[in-house]
């Protein structure tokens, strides 16, 4: 074997002269795991593309590949080490550019030799599946042992099959098994054939995007796909929607309780469920509640009422009820953060002002300045809360005999 200098912390792999193919394998395999990107990426990215393109040539273009497209894709790695490289004899068309995603992105350059070779492809789809998914000519596409073989390891490369292959039951409930957004790329017959839709639906939630309307209200294919994500209820039926145990179970998935916006109108319209609904979420769900049933008085107070109610739920009681003196006034008696999302009117209205800032006195801040520098107002404010010195305008700290009035109250 020839001498070669080797760069300092690396370990060049080395090729004896009489280039056997089998050698580049071998080696692969008995390089211990911690020292294979230094010995086998490194080296070949920093050795000279010269001395690379004189190796590579006599190396057998299948075995050699494969063992490569292996090395990059268990291990991840981000260099390809044929970079910039011409390797017409390793069946490639193009030179080698610098790609994240080698193992999809690399096969898009194979030439035709591997290209249309169906055993070749059937290897190296089980190393790494989604390899068809730039490679999906005809021949490919429509080899029934490649595409189960892929859409086994990854399922949306049914995407890529062929028309035949996609009416293929066989192919279909290998990719839906493996993800049930697979399920989309099928024939139509199979989005209503229920034991198809079930492992789907086991797989991912996604599927029911793709399912039949027949099975869209079939409680056991939604409950399966809910227990992925409470998102996948908005895919359900209009039967499902109004189903309060199955609703409830969605929105128990989600603190904020967003599942509460596909409930129906019948379910948004009972306010026994919808107030179990707003405690459970502390309030979130109001962003989807009916703007009819905020509006009853009611029913307002019993939300207001609920304790550890988020803030958050404040901004949506607000937008129904901010045109509403009434509601606004009976609001800020609970909560006074209302006057920060109320009508610029509303925050000169002294008795709204002054049941808000007596609820919380940090709301001072939002209220009209009018009312702010009104030092009669303000008074009256300290009296019901003194805490509120410590908004006091700079012209009030100044008024030592208002400052005196205040002082007293403490």
């Amino acid at each position: 074997m020839q001498a070669q200098q080797t760069p300092p912390l690396q370990v060049l792999l080395l090729l004896d002269q009489s280039f056997q193919s089998n050698l580049l394998s071998t080696k692969i395999r008995d390089i211990p795991h911690y020292l294979k990107y230094q010995t086998i990426i490194d080296p070949i990215i920093s050795g000279g593309s010269e001395h690379l393109k004189e190796t590579i040539k006599f190396l057998d273009t299948r075995r050699d590949w494969f063992t490569i497209l292996k090395f990059m894709n268990e291990h991840n790695s981000c260099h390809n080490p044929f970079s910039n490289v011409s390797i017409s004899s390793l069946g490639f068309k193009y030179s080698l550019a610098y790609y994240r995603q080698n193992a999809f992105e690399i096969g898009a350059q194979l030439g035709k030799e591997l290209k249309f070779d169906s055993n070749f492809i059937f290897q190296i789809v089980g190393i790494s599946p989604g390899f068809i998914y730039n490679n999906s000519n005809e021949v490919i596409r429509n080899d029934r042992e490649v595409v189960l073989r892929s859409v086994k390891g990854v399922g949306s490369m049914l995407s890529i099959a062929s028309d035949r292959l996609k009416d293929d039951r066989e192919i279909v409930m290998a990719a839906v098994k493996q993800d049930g957004g697979s399920l989309g790329y099928a024939n139509d017959r199979f989005k209503s054939d229920r034991e198809i839709v079930m492992a789907a639906a086991k797989s991912s939630g996604h599927a029911l995007k793709f399912v039949h309307e027949s099975l869209r209200n079939d409680r056991e294919i939604v409950e399966l796909a809910i227990s992925h994500c409470w998102s996948f209820i908005g895919s359900a039926g209009e039967e499902i929607k109004n189903d309060r145990e199955i609703i409830m179970k969605a929105i128990m998935r989600n603190e904020q309780g967003s599942a509460f916006q596909y409930a129906s109108r019948e379910l948004k319209l009972d306010k026994k469920f919808v107030l179990e609904v707003v405690r459970k979420s502390k309030g979130f769900a109001l962003e989807y509640a009916l703007e009819e049933l905020i509006k009853d008085r009611e029913f307002l107070v019993e939300i207001l009422e609920i304790p550890e109610r988020s803030s958050t739920s404040t901004f949506y009681i607000a937008r129904f009820i901010k045109d509403d003196r009434d509601l606004i006034l009976l609001t800020a008696k609970y909560d006074g953060f209302i006057i920060k999302y109320i009508n610029p009117e509303f925050k000169k209205d002294k008795e709204i002002v002054f049941e808000a800032v007596s609820q919380n006195v940090n709301v001072f801040q939002h209220i009209d300045k009018s009312l702010r520098d009104d030092k009669e107002f303000v008074l009256r404010l300290a009296r019901k809360n003194s805490k509120i010195i410590q908004f006091l305008t700079k012209s009030m700290k100044k008024d030592h005999e208002f400052m005196s009035q205040i002082n007293k109250l403490n």
